[in-house]
């Protein structure tokens, strides 16, 4: 895959691409070590992961008992989401081979916003296009 780098603004809090540039400057990683490596000493190791997502829940004010490793695949699921990006996006940025990322995606106030005024809106459906779906429904 391929990303391009962003500029910072009120919609992009940093620049991802930057960010992993300047670790793999910084930390050399070795041919066949994984990308969150230090050359070739050290390695991001699962319960490293686990105490940095702990720790910066934590620090911003959530229970970290909550939070877990898991926890980066379920919220990218549900950010990608709630930017309107297509499901088979979602699907093959977090490498699902099934459907089952849509249980994992969280929804937000907006798409709840969204949802009631949809459910509300009289110009979506009309009682008479209501009536054609449910022909003979109970009969």
């Amino acid at each position: 895959m391929e990303f391009m780098k962003s500029e910072t603004s009120v919609t992009c809090a940093y620049c991802i691409v930057t960010s992993l540039y300047t670790w793999a400057i910084r930390a050399q990683p070795r041919f066949g070590h994984p990308f969150l490596s230090w050359r070739g000493e050290w390695v991001l190791s699962y319960n490293r992961l686990s105490k940095a997502i702990k720790k910066v829940a934590s620090e911003m004010g959530l229970d970290p008992s909550r939070y877990r490793t898991h926890s980066l695949r379920i919220g990218g699921a549900s950010m990608l989401a709630a930017a309107g990006r297509p499901d088979y996006e979602i699907q093959k940025l977090g490498r699902w081979k099934s459907l089952a990322f849509l249980e994992y995606i969280k929804l937000g106030k907006a798409t709840f916003r969204a949802a009631l005024a949809a459910i509300v809106d009289p110009t979506i459906l009309t009682a008479k296009e209501i009536g054609r779906m449910h022909a003979g429904v109970g009969a």
